[in-house]
């Protein structure tokens, strides 16, 4: 049952041909984690590297770049 007044979501492209460079990272991501609290996960290379990606391609967005501007102006960090 939604509860909310608007969806977050309009649509969700579920052709992996459609999607941007940020959500393929983030895709790539999936699989890294274990989904059983109990169960103990296992930090490797790869893994590490897709994070580093992820990271990467979020950081170009326009997103994150308006925000860096933001606090730059804000006086918090420093370009």
């Amino acid at each position: 049952m939604q509860n909310s007044y608007s969806r977050l979501f309009f649509e969700v492209q579920e052709d992996p041909v459609t999607w941007s460079d940020t959500y393929t990272r983030l895709v790539a991501l999936f699989d890294n984690y274990e989904p059983q609290l109990k169960i103990q996960e296992t930090q490797t290379a790869n893994k590490t590297a897709e994070i580093q990606s992820f990271l990467d391609a979020i950081v170009e967005t326009e997103v994150c770049k308006i925000l860096e501007n933001f606090l730059v102006k804000k006086g918090e960090v420093y370009s």
